[in-house]
């Protein structure tokens, strides 16, 4: 008898196993099952009758989805597969389901989907990142209640959208993102009338036919970025009355014409970074900002864009080595604009007075007598940095009052002069790093009182002067890494209070204890890639929780005591005096 038990414990077992592949939870009365490893809808439990809502989740399975016996008459509310194959989407077994009101499909593989019934409740359908074998053009067409959509990323062919396939279905927002789709019919999205989003990006569309979206009233996000757009016409975009936000990024348009976006008066950010862009024309009297980075363009003449609204400009990675004077005429409004990586080398601001942004980097700026700030008075943010500038005529910035950062780090610079940024008393960042400046002279930062930020980072300087920074009395954060200074001299540091310190990559060996003295807002001090061999300085920053060790005498510490702080390592070369044993434990 004993051993009769024994040999049907394994069938027990995986008895148990099978009916244990789903678990139940009843939550507030919304009862959820997770199920894993099915190979038939029939392995999910039994349901009680009473659960007035149901969630089913299933992972990780080989199933059919055909009238299930155990999920007849059950008022389910949500349908979630996930990394499944399923060999067939049977119309029946969605028709007793009229509470359904979300499925989503996700990682699987489908063999084969029928035509969806009504499902007078059905809200969200979504498709992501399946492969289907096939179709039906109009799988959706039942479906009147039906707002979200989306079909992306499925391996299937789906080249060819067909017209009509969206007919009467109330979609608000629709994705096909990802699916080689290589045209569009004009009526495919016909009757679309309460659509607000459509995303056609990531895939292969080269023409768009002449009122593909004139049924769209309501859409205002239109995005066909990284598909193969060669070029636009006019009336392209007729019916969107209302569209705020075209994207046309990463698509083969060698040019833009004056009246391609006439059809869009609400448009008020287009996207047109990496395309093959060499002349551009524009008119659009509601545009807030124009993204344009990444194309051939080579020149901006007088006038070159209608746009009186433009808040931010962005024409960075281009090859613009001429800007005629009148370029940003019209462009009063003008908040931010972006000329990185041009090859710009004088630049005129005769219309810009409201910029508060204007970033020049990775030009080919030698001297700033060629570019005119005088008429910037309220720029905040000027950023030069990756210019070959070398010297700074004196008072080069002393009409930028509203400036508050300037970066002009690897410029060459070999001199800073005294008083050299006088007048900038906004400024509240200062990047110098990457130059040959070798010293700082006494009283080069006169001027620039309210400063918080300095970054002197790899500029050479080989030993400070005590008194380098006595008018920085509102530094917080001061950036002195891979220099190659080997001491620091007592009351560098003596009229202000640091929140943030690195001396890092430096050849220091000792740090005196009187140099950090009154640092008792110090909460972050890098000393890696240092040589310092004595710590005994920390105990003058009382309320220093991190310290940066990594690659010095000390990173192989775990615990570093001293009188009133006990620092934890928690990770390679970060210690922390806020951590208790039992908090850094693991990690």
């Amino acid at each position: 008898m004993l051993w009769e038990l024994f040999s049907i414990l394994p069938l027990l077992l995986n008895m148990h196993l099978v009916s244990s592949s789903c678990r139940h939870e009843n939550n507030f009365g919304v009862y959820f099952i997770y199920c894993t490893q099915l190979s038939n809808l029939e392995e999910i439990d039994t349901i009680p009758f009473n659960s007035s809502m149901i969630r089913i989740f299933i992972d990780n399975s080989n199933i059919t989805l055909t009238r299930s016996h155990n999920l007849v008459d059950k008022r389910l509310k949500e349908l979630q597969i996930t990394a499944s194959s399923i060999s067939v989407i049977e119309r029946d077994f969605l028709i007793n389901f009229q509470e359904l009101d979300r499925i989503t499909i996700r990682d699987s593989e489908i063999q084969k989907i029928e035509t969806f019934p009504s499902l007078i409740k059905l809200d969200s359908l979504i498709f992501q990142r399946n492969k289907m074998s096939s179709l039906p053009q109009d799988f959706v067409r039942e479906l009147r209640r039906l707002n979200i959509m989306f079909l992306t990323n499925s391996e299937i062919d789906l080249k060819h959208l067909p017209q009509y396939m969206f007919r009467d279905v109330p979609l608000i927002c629709l994705r096909l993102s990802g699916n080689g789709i290589m045209s569009v019919k004009p009526n495919t999205f016909a009757t679309l009338k309460s659509l607000v989003e459509l995303k056609l990006n990531n895939n292969s569309i080269s023409v768009l036919p002449v009122g593909v979206f004139q049924d769209l009233e309501a859409l205002t996000d239109l995005n066909l970025n990284d598909n193969r757009l060669i070029s636009l016409r006019k009336d392209t975009f007729g019916g969107l009355r209302n569209l705020n936000y075209l994207t046309l990024s990463n698509n083969y348009l060698t040019h833009i014409e004056s009246n391609w976006f006439d059809e869009l008066p609400s448009l008020t950010v287009l996207h047109l970074n990496s395309n093959r862009i060499k002349s551009f024309e524009l008119s659009a009297p509601l545009l807030k900002s124009l993204y344009l980075s990444q194309n051939f363009l080579t020149h901006l003449r007088d006038d070159f864009i209608d746009a009186p609204s433009l808040r931010l400009l962005d024409i960075s990675h281009n090859s613009l080595n001429h800007v005629a004077n009148n370029a940003f005429k019209g462009l009063r409004q003008l908040e931010t604009l972006n000329l990185e990586s041009n090859k710009i080398s004088r630049l005129v601001y005769k219309h810009l007075s409201n910029l508060i942004s204007l970033t020049l980097s990775d030009n080919k700026i030698t001297n700033l007598t060629t570019i005119e700030f005088n008429r910037l008075q309220h720029l905040q943010s000027l950023n030069l940095s990756n210019n070959n500038i070398v010297t700074l005529p004196m008072l080069a910035f002393h009409k930028l009052f509203s400036l508050q950062e300037l970066d002009l780090h690897n410029t060459r610079l070999t001199e800073i002069k005294p008083s050299m940024f006088a007048g900038l008393e906004n400024l509240k960042s200062l990047n110098l790093s990457g130059n040959k400046l070798l010293k700082i002279t006494p009283g080069t930062f006169k001027g620039v009182k309210g400063l918080k930020i300095l970054n002197l980072g790899d500029i050479y300087v080989k030993k400070f002067n005590f008194n380098a920074f006595s008018e920085l009395q509102h530094l917080k954060v001061l950036n002195l890494e891979y220099n190659k200074f080997t001491y620091l001299p007592v009351g560098l540091f003596a009229n202000m209070k640091l929140n943030y310190l690195s001396l890092k990559g430096n050849a220091v060996k000792q740090l005196e204890r009187n140099v950090f003295k009154n640092q008792t807002e110090m909460e972050e001090l890098d000393l890696r890639h240092t040589k310092v061999e004595n710590l005994d300085f920390v105990e003058e920053m009382h309320n220093l929780r991190f310290l940066l060790l990594e690659n010095t005498k000390y990173g192989d510490l775990k615990i570093i005591r001293f009188i009133n702080q006990t620092f934890r390592k928690v990770n390679e070369g970060y210690w922390d005096s806020w951590c208790s044993d039992f908090e850094c434990k693991g990690k």
